[in-house]
């Protein structure tokens, strides 16, 4: 009987053994999948900043100088707007730098 008790426990703790085993391979297919995303990503964030350096100069002075500036207060007042739905996620182990802060801040 207690026989019967103590193969039906290790059972058991075999079966969640298996599913942990189970979680953690998927956990770790998933974080190679986050790791070449972000590797992605930063290939992309470099080739838009080499995209933005090569343009022309003209072009930068004429999208500077508008023919109706925009305020400072408007400016501003859009920022508080959105700055409550748009940030950019903390970094993580497998992302590094690709996105700069802001980023929401646990207290």
């Amino acid at each position: 009987q207690k026989i019967l008790i103590v193969l039906r426990k290790i059972k058991q703790k075999y079966h969640f053994h298996k599913k942990i085993l189970e979680l953690q391979k998927k956990i770790q297919e998933k974080d190679n999948q986050i790791a070449q995303v972000a590797t992605h990503l930063k290939g992309v964030k470099t080739d838009l900043k080499n995209i933005m350096l090569k343009l022309d100069e003209r072009q930068k002075i004429s999208f500077h100088s508008q023919k109706d500036p925009i305020e400072v207060e408007e400016i501003l007042n859009y920022a508080s707007l959105v700055s409550g739905i748009t940030y950019a996620p903390p970094p993580s182990k497998h992302m590094g730098d690709i996105f700069l802060p802001p980023y929401p801040v646990d207290e």
